[in-house]
């Protein structure tokens, strides 16, 4: 369910033909964001934020410390802490762990553990603002983002 008021951008290391293919399958299955920009785009990409500057101008958002930029790889944390927002990484699913669902689920738990906590070290080490297990695990991280920003809070730089 979406956030009240929250606009939906995605950068991507992938050059703009493969995310041609991807974005109808994405789509599909229920993700369509507000705003694409693509490697490629732009003169500089990741790990520089030229890409999330061009997703503010385009969606309209700004400063740059109310932002929320989630991800599942370095140059993509990096992308946020360059640009001035919060940063999410995602442990579990995603690169950091590389596994699908069903591959995740047939691990036995003390496998699980030292997956999760290897990605959470990986994360930890970018220095992000907080770590979740997948984007399931979002919304109490928004709520918490905007009670700090209420009470004055920013991202760590």
């Amino acid at each position: 369910m979406p956030h009240a008021g929250l606009k939906v951008g995605s950068t991507t290391g992938y050059v703009r033909s493969i995310m041609e293919r991807l974005v109808p399958i994405a789509a599909a299955q229920g993700y369509t964001p507000d705003n694409l920009v693509c490697a490629g785009d732009l003169a500089d990409g990741r790990p520089g934020p030229l890409m999330m500057y061009r997703t503010f101008a385009d969606l309209g958002v700004a400063p740059p410390h109310t932002v929320v930029k989630i991800d599942d790889t370095e140059p993509g944390i990096l992308e946020g802490k360059a640009s001035g927002t919060w940063t999410v990484g995602l442990s579990i699913s995603g690169n950091m762990v590389g596994l699908s669902l069903d591959e995740w689920t047939a691990l036995d738990p003390a496998e699980q553990a030292r997956l999760r906590a290897r990605a959470e070290a990986k994360h930890n080490a970018l220095d992000v603002d907080y770590v979740i297990d997948s984007v399931a695990d979002l919304m109490p991280v928004l709520e918490d983002i905007d009670l700090r920003l209420s009470r004055g809070g920013r991202p760590n730089p």
